[in-house]
């Protein structure tokens, strides 16, 4: 089982500077490995599940539109997600920072093709 950790809250280790000086990175995007800079987001859906929260991560402004033309892979089974497709995780806080594991996506748990069927099978 591969599992995936990345904070989204920006901290001392996550956060370097590149070569030109100007910019600093983040963490990579779970679904296409594009380097995010600071400012740049995932585009996600959660819903609360209590301690923890079901996220569905669509991808980043590198990969989120289909037409893009970057290929976005799921980190669990390594297929590509197709356009309206997303990756699921499990979203928690811990020591102040926010934590995600992805646990699939649309191709490899297809329980999870929509919001609904995700949050009954998962109660």
């Amino acid at each position: 089982m591969v599992v995936v950790f990345f904070s989204f809250e920006k901290s001392a280790r996550a956060v370097r500077k590149i070569d030109d000086g100007r910019r600093k990175t983040k963490v990579p995007c779970p679904l296409c490995g594009s380097r995010l800079y600071e400012g740049e987001r995932i585009h996600s859906v959660a819903f609360d599940l209590g301690k923890e929260k079901l996220m569905h991560v669509y991808g980043c402004p590198y990969c989120e539109p289909a037409a893009s033309g970057v290929k976005r892979r799921c980190p669990v089974c390594r297929k590509d997600i197709p356009p309206g497709g997303f990756a699921v995780g499990r979203m928690w806080e811990k020591a102040e920072k926010t934590h995600l594991h992805i646990v699939g996506c649309t191709e490899c748990k297809p329980r999870y093709k929509t919001a609904g069927s995700a949050l009954q099978n998962i109660k």
